[in-house]
């Protein structure tokens, strides 16, 4: 017997916060940037099958440009394992002009043979014209939830009113069908610009 079985391409797992919103201030405690960092999952399907996704979304609210470079993006599981080079996988690691936004998506992995996500920590490092800010969000793994599954159900009702001659009645019954199952966040690869 032969069996086969296909995969949807996409992002598994959930991590939390989705996403994390942070505030990134000056010395004076003056707003240079919103940011805001997500951690998309484990990518399932060509052709980045096993690398963990982190998108960093930056909103400019200085009068300098910003710019999060890739090389200084880094991603360990829960037990402290690196996942190794970064690399861009959508959007732009170009200079965030004042006003702007910025969107970038970094690629890890594949996972380190059994190391621990259900933690996971991302790091970077913004660049605020010729200075640095690093900063680090950690994320925790949510279990799914899935929707129970108890078949159909069929709900029935009867009414009635005996007289001497004979008795009216009436009734129906409304099928209701079984709810479907989704597989957990999954969603698709942001084109590739």
């Amino acid at each position: 017997m032969l069996l086969v079985a296909c995969s949807t391409p996409g992002y598994r797992g959930l991590w939390q916060p989705k996403p994390a919103e942070l505030l990134v201030t000056d010395a004076n405690g003056a707003p240079i940037a919103r940011l805001a960092v997500a951690v998309l999952g484990k990518w399932r399907g060509e052709p980045y099958d096993g690398e963990v996704h982190v998108r960093l979304r930056v909103e400019n609210t200085s009068t300098v440009p910003l710019r999060l470079p890739v090389a200084r993006c880094e991603l360990f599981s829960g037990d402290l394992v690196s996942f190794g080079e970064p690399r861009l996988v959508g959007g732009s690691e170009e200079d965030v002009p004042p006003a702007g936004t910025g969107l970038l998506d970094v690629g890890f992995g594949p996972a380190p043979e059994g190391c621990d996500l259900r933690g996971l920590q991302a790091r970077w490092v913004l660049m605020i014209a010729d200075r640095e800010s690093p900063g680090a969000q950690t994320f925790a793994y949510a279990s799914p939830e899935y929707v129970p599954y108890y078949g159909s159900l069929e709900l029935g009702w009867y009414w009635g009113w005996p007289s001497h001659s004979s008795t009216w009645s009436g009734g129906g019954s409304v099928k209701v069908p079984s709810p479907k199952v989704l597989p957990p966040h999954v969603t698709s690869l942001p084109p590739k610009k």
